[in-house]
């Protein structure tokens, strides 16, 4: 994993260096893990990162490379407000889990704060047909399935989707 700038001058001074010290300051990656996805985690330098997925299979191995700043970027719950060059990761206690107010109370909040800061968005598990998301009545399973479902609402399609892939995806809400 890669160490990410964390100011302009930081990167400037990265660029003097040149080449491969450049990248290595400069950006950040998750290395030791693909997700089901097929996507490489790798943050843009000038924005946040922000990743979605299934907890299991996906989400479980990537928090260990997560750094603290990496974490819930931008909540009461998270220890930095901006994380530029860097990753935005939800991870909320256990113990404040309710099914019937979770999404509300933690996940949109989240997702809200990603959407206008601009933060690129990465789908960890990539959805490939509406089964994954919801049962044969139209209920949602999960909460990687509200988080599509909202940025479906939003339009705010992930980074790491084709054009045709999102539309596709909108297709079933």
């Amino acid at each position: 994993m890669y160490r990410a700038a964390r100011s302009a001058d930081e990167l400037a001074e990265g660029a003097v260096r040149g080449g491969d010290e450049l990248a290595e300051d400069a950006v950040r990656s998750v290395d030791n893990f693909v997700p089901t996805s097929g996507s490489q985690l790798v943050a843009n330098p000038y924005k946040i990162t922000t990743i979605l997925g299934r907890w299991a299979g996906d989400m479980e191995h990537i928090k260990p490379s997560m750094l603290p700043e990496d974490i819930n970027v931008g909540t009461a719950l998270g220890e930095v407000a901006e994380n530029k060059g860097g990753f935005n990761f939800l991870n909320v206690p256990d113990h404040l889990y309710d099914p019937d107010t979770f999404f509300e109370l933690y996940n949109k909040p989240w997702l809200e704060g990603a959407i206008n800061r601009g933060d690129d968005i990465i789908l960890a598990t990539k959805p490939t047909n509406p089964l994954q998301l919801m049962d044969e009545f139209g209920s949602l399973k999960g909460m990687f399935a509200e988080e599509v479902q909202y940025l479906v609402q939003q339009n705010y399609k992930p980074v790491n989707l084709s054009a045709s892939e999102w539309n596709t995806i909108k297709s079933w809400f």
